[in-house]
């Protein structure tokens, strides 16, 4: 796909950066193969509430994105993928249909739920 084997020994892959809130996966990989361009692969790009607290440090590096994997559908894993894109994200994104169908209906889900949250709490008075 990009010119990376798993059994070539000269191609080297790097963690560039890992999320710190616990829960949120987020991980910045580097793979260089000798003669290539160096390939920056994101893995996971979760969120909490929609909240994204990796979000300074992701958005200067949006443009070098070359993939997106998701391994996984709850929102700490692909939560934050709608964000991204708005924000300037461009690249495809690699995950199994299943994980993506589920993914997308949990961030459906929990949109709408934000939407009823607001919704009923806007009027409200005790």
């Amino acid at each position: 796909f990009f010119g990376f084997d798993a059994m070539d020994g000269d191609a080297t892959i790097a963690v560039e950066w890992v999320s710190q809130s616990p829960g949120l996966r987020c991980c910045f990989l580097r793979a260089q193969r000798p003669g290539l361009p160096a390939l920056t692969v994101l893995l996971d790009c979760g969120s909490w509430g929609g909240c994204v607290p990796y979000e300074d440090r992701i958005c200067g590096q949006l443009q070098s994105v070359d993939l997106v994997l998701i391994s996984a559908c709850d929102l700490e894993s692909c939560g934050a993928l709608p964000r991204l894109f708005n924000l300037g994200l461009q690249c495809p994104v690699l995950v199994t249909e299943p994980v993506a169908r589920l993914g997308e209906l949990n961030c459906i889900r929990f949109r709408l739920s934000m939407t009823l949250w607001k919704f009923s709490t806007r009027g409200s008075r005790l």
